[in-house]
């Protein structure tokens, strides 16, 4: 176990930057996630840590050993750094049995046999695996040969483990119950884990701290609720969730209760982030679970929009729809029965919560 320190980190391709000062401090024992659009650096940041990539400039350091340092001329080749890493595609030998798959990066490294054996069997029992230790790749399902990737990965007991989308070949329920094994796993064997993944939920749902990435900079870097709740600006309040930014001009303010005028011209009483002035124009970030659609002899309240349902549709356990009002578009999901529904004059309410806002440019 060690903890990760990557400073001013650098990345050219002929004049396109991939990484641009990326600094990261990843705790001993923690699951940091590195999540953002296609074409953000997350990917980039993890093969320069693996050694894949020789970045331009920059400090990385693994515990108290150096891996690249461009001021010293320092940099470890992938193979000393004792890395685990996971691809999305799992890259599993298929000639080779699951012992073997495992056994490999022992037999290079001059492990005799009998610690050899020792080191398999429990990598596989961690992952549950050991009845298969005989069986070929081809003879696994998906789930299974992701955790043979990772039983081969920790056997040689590597001092970090990285993980490259691992889970994005598997199936939306397998998907979801290899997050929490997976977690599980990474909890009990205390292995300082980077996640690169550019599924929100499961950067939300299993880790410690979240780094979102943009145009090869780190824009936040916080807990998974922290990040969801009070997003650093623009960016990550509109990549993070399926919520709006809604346009508003502050009219008064009172603590941190502020007056919005929307540009239909409806006026709301909600509590900010953002210590805006009067008149300043804003953006609020509006989550669908902060919005409930009301019946029709509901009371208004200061936090009550009129507006119009567009697009309802069954979701099973709920109900969704689109809540209209002048040109802005809020999705809901109700306990209402809307299917079939498309009219004027519905009311819905804001919940009693503090909106992430920003300064509208």
């Amino acid at each position: 176990m060690a903890e990760v320190v990557i400073s001013d980190l650098v990345q050219h391709y002929g004049n396109v930057v991939a990484i641009d000062g990326v600094s990261l401090r990843v705790k001993d024992g923690e699951l940091v996630s590195l999540l953002g659009p296609s074409g953000c650096g997350k990917s980039t940041t993890l093969a320069a840590l693996a050694g894949l990539e020789r970045p331009t400039s920059g400090i990385i350091t693994v515990g108290d050993v150096p891996f690249f340092d461009s001021a010293r001329s320092i940099y470890v080749p992938p193979e000393d750094r004792n890395c685990g890493l996971v691809f999305q595609s799992y890259a599993l030998w298929p000639h080779m049995t699951v012992f073997d798959n495992c056994a490999f990066a022992l037999r290079l490294r001059k492990i005799n046999r009998s610690e050899q054996k020792r080191r398999i069997m429990e990598a596989l029992e961690l992952v549950e695996m050991q009845a298969y230790f005989d069986r070929y790749p081809y003879q696994l399902s998906g789930g299974q040969q992701q955790r043979v990737a990772l039983a081969r990965t920790l056997a040689y007991e590597p001092a970090i483990l990285l993980l490259d989308e691992p889970l994005s070949n598997l199936d939306a329920k397998l998907r979801e119950r290899a997050r929490t094994w997976l977690r599980q796993l990474q909890k009990k064997v205390g292995l300082t884990t980077i996640f690169v993944t550019h599924d929100q939920s499961e950067a939300l749902s299993m880790s410690d701290r979240v780094a979102i990435l943009n145009g090869g900079k780190i824009v936040q870097f916080d807990t998974p609720q922290a990040i969801y709740d009070l997003p650093a600006d623009v960016f990550v309040a509109d990549f993070i969730g399926s919520g709006a930014l809604v346009f508003g001009q502050i009219e008064a303010t009172a603590n941190d209760l502020h007056t919005v005028r929307l540009p239909d011209e409806q006026c709301i009483a909600i509590r900010l982030s953002y210590s805006g002035r009067v008149g300043e124009r804003i953006l609020i970030a509006v989550r669908p679970e902060a919005i409930t659609l009301l019946g029709a002899e509901a009371q208004s309240s200061t936090r009550t929009l009129m507006g119009r349902v567009e697009n309802p549709s069954y979701l099973g356990a709920r109900y969704g729809c689109d809540f209209r009002f002048g040109e802005t578009t809020l999705r809901i999901e109700t306990d209402l029965v809307v299917r079939g529904v498309c009219s004027d004059s519905v009311k819905a309410e804001l919940a009693d919560i503090r909106y992430a806002a920003f300064p509208s440019t």
